[in-house]
């Protein structure tokens, strides 16, 4: 933010601030990076990606029109990407995608991990689809008490990051014991056939969500995160994510010299978000609505003759 700007209180004093403070970024050369669930669709959409907010697509879409390009930092893979160019959406900018494990650059998709874990990961998958505590869908998890799991939907799945779904219930310790009793015996063995060693160079770590009684099961290369794969980002950008894994990100694009914008919408139960609100973040925005608002104020000023001498 510029120094001669005061913080402003009202909703829209925030909007005209912070789109000049968008503006004055961009105008500078920044590209806009925006995390995915939370910003741009639901996290709790299961069966089907759902936007957040259908005017912050067509807002982008008109900086996208002037010259502005626009990435993605989200743990979801290059399908998400098509999904978004469907809405109309562009996507020329830089994105790191998985997680941080893929970058699509220039139209091209180069994963950082190694390929050996790529096709550990594959048969990882079919593994675990004999298994007897498996099943089809969310549906036939969510109805019953036992310990199963399902294959997440697509939505979450990528050739170097995958998820599996189970019921949560009670304290967080037993969503633990289940990945002990269903997934860590495959997954170790595999790993040890392949020559990796579970914990340090693969991790699987547990999500919960609010909604759904749903946890999350998460298998990745240890070393790949969205903070790391931001080194193939051509110039500073400004970052705008709700705050579950975007810790490490939003410090980096801040160290850069770029910006940080925050949105209040995440479902996750961590403290992450509320971390990345307070600690990190510029800007604080209510709902992608608002957001929508200052994108739209801020490709207006940007399209003015002025504000492109």
């Amino acid at each position: 933010m510029s120094e001669l700007m005061v913080r402003p209180t009202s909703e829209l004093d925030i909007n005209s601030y912070c789109s000049e403070w968008l503006a004055e970024h961009l105008l500078n050369g920044s590209q806009l990076l925006l995390d995915g669930d939370g910003v741009l669709v639901r996290g709790d959409s299961l069966s089907r990606t759902r936007l957040l907010e259908p005017s912050l697509i067509s807002s982008l879409m008109t900086l996208e029109s002037i010259g502005v390009p626009v990435g993605l930092a989200t743990a979801r893979g290059q399908h998400f990407v098509e999904r978004l160019r469907g809405e109309g959406l562009l996507i020329k900018g830089t994105s790191i995608l998985e997680e941080g494990q893929a970058v699509l650059k220039n139209g091209e998709l180069k994963y950082l991990v190694p390929s050996e874990y790529t096709r550990f990961l594959g048969e990882v998958r079919q593994k675990l689809k004999q298994s007897p505590a498996y099943k089809k869908s969310w549906g036939e998890v969510s109805s019953t008490n036992e310990d199963v799991f399902c294959r997440g939907s697509h939505q979450w799945q990528g050739r170097a990051r995958a998820s599996w779904w189970f019921h949560q219930t009670g304290r967080f310790e037993s969503d633990a014991r289940k990945l002990q009793l269903m997934f860590l015996p495959t997954i170790a063995g595999m790993a040890t056939e392949y020559g990796f060693s579970l914990g340090k160079d693969i991790s699987l770590s547990l999500v919960r969500m609010r909604e759904n009684n749903l946890a999350m099961m998460v298998i990745r290369f240890n070393g790949f995160e969205k903070a790391t794969a931001a080194g193939y980002l051509d110039k500073p950008v400004v970052f705008i994510a709700d705050g579950f894994g975007d810790l490490n990100l939003g410090n980096k694009v801040l160290e850069s010299g770029g910006g940080v914008m925050g949105l209040r919408t995440n479902l996750d139960i961590s403290n992450e978000p509320n971390m990345f609100l307070n600690e990190v973040a510029d800007w604080v925005l209510d709902n992608p609505k608002q957001l929508a608002q200052i994108v739209r104020l801020t490709a207006k000023s940007l399209a003015r003759p002025k504000a492109m001498v």
